[in-house]
């Protein structure tokens, strides 16, 4: 029996014996090529963990140009910036030019640019531009104070040119006209900081500009000095309204009936009583004119109080006694310059 399957599967056997040999082999030559891989990562592990001097040169090297590229970039960047404010300050985008002036300073005190000889000018520049912008800053508040910008004609009303109509027009205007002040006040949301408009004319709203110039000095840091300067130059500001309104009064009216100068004050008593009264229509329109100016004055100043005040809650500042400051000063300012006509 055992010798009839012998016969019948030889054939098997001889196959499976040479196969086995094979599968042998190949686990044998797997094993080989296992034991060299093992090897091989064994020495790239030796490699990486053993210093190589020109590896670490080149690591350095490769940090230092990057270095440098980031220095170059922001050379770059700082050369673009002159530029970028003297265009905000030309159109007026004063908040605008006050972050630019700002990253510019920024910029400038790092250490790594501290000792680049190449940047003292343009570090003298940004330094001359931060007086210069709170200068530019100031006298555009003034001119928007005291009415020397075209664009605060809309604040208060002339007198009528006609002598019977001075009196009757200006009660009238007085209960028909809105004044932009109502208006501004309206809109006013003194807990929400102020955002430029680039699509429209900062100055188009006069009290908007005088919000948005506060703000401005406040950015910088210099709202204190801003005040300051206010009300040291409040004497002689109002005195010029005065004076042009003066000027103004005489250039509608022909000599001799149109000078209030101060030879005419003197010799006011012994003029006829005819030329005293011809005179009267001229002295109504000058009070008339000075007048309104200076409730339009006043009302800049309220603006500029409130908007302070605004500033000041806002921000948790200190209440100086500069900041906090009311209008007796104005106020008395408007008073004397008032007892001072003589006509």
């Amino acid at each position: 029996m055992l010798k009839f399957h012998v016969t019948e599967h030889h054939q098997g056997f001889n196959s499976s014996i040479g196969t086995y040999h094979k599968i042998q082999s190949n686990i044998s030559s797997s094993q080989a090529r296992v034991r060299s891989l093992r090897h091989a990562l064994d020495q790239a592990k030796t490699g990486l963990i053993s210093t190589k001097p020109e590896l670490k040169g080149l690591a350095t090297s490769s940090q230092n140009y990057d270095d440098i590229v980031q220095l170059f970039t922001q050379i770059e960047e700082i050369q673009s910036l002159p530029e970028k404010l003297e265009s905000q300050i030309s159109d007026k985008r004063f908040l605008a030019a006050v972050d630019v002036l700002h990253t510019g300073l920024r910029v400038l005190r790092r250490s790594e640019l501290e000792d680049i000889g190449a940047l003292s000018d343009i570090r003298a520049y940004f330094t001359n531009q931060e007086t210069s912008l709170t200068d530019i800053l100031i006298e555009e508040l003034h001119d928007h104070l005291y009415l020397k910008s075209p664009y605060c004609s809309d604040r208060w009303k002339a007198p009528a040119s006609d002598e019977k109509e001075v009196h009757t027009s200006n009660l009238a205007g007085s209960r028909s006209w809105e004044r932009p002040v109502y208006s501004f006040l309206a809109k006013f949301d003194p807990l929400t900081p102020m955002v430029e408009d680039a699509s429209r004319n900062p100055e188009a709203d006069t009290f908007s500009y005088i919000q948005l110039l506060i703000e401005a000095l406040n950015k910088m840091g210099h709202l204190d000095v801003a005040v300051h300067r206010i009300e040291q130059r409040l004497p002689v500001e109002l005195f010029a309204v005065v004076d042009k309104t003066n000027a103004e009064v005489d250039t509608r009216y022909p000599a001799p009936t149109k000078s209030f100068s101060a030879q005419d004050n003197y010799k006011q008593s012994s003029l006829p009583t005819e030329i005293i009264e011809k005179r009267g229509h001229v002295l109504s329109e000058f009070l008339w004119a000075l007048y309104a100016k200076f409730e339009a004055i006043a009302e800049g100043h309220r603006i500029l109080h409130d908007v302070i005040a605004a500033i000041v809650e806002r921000e948790g500042l200190i209440k100086s006694e500069t900041l906090s400051g009311g209008f007796k000063e104005l106020w008395k300012l408007l008073q004397s310059e008032v007892r001072c006509q003589r006509f």
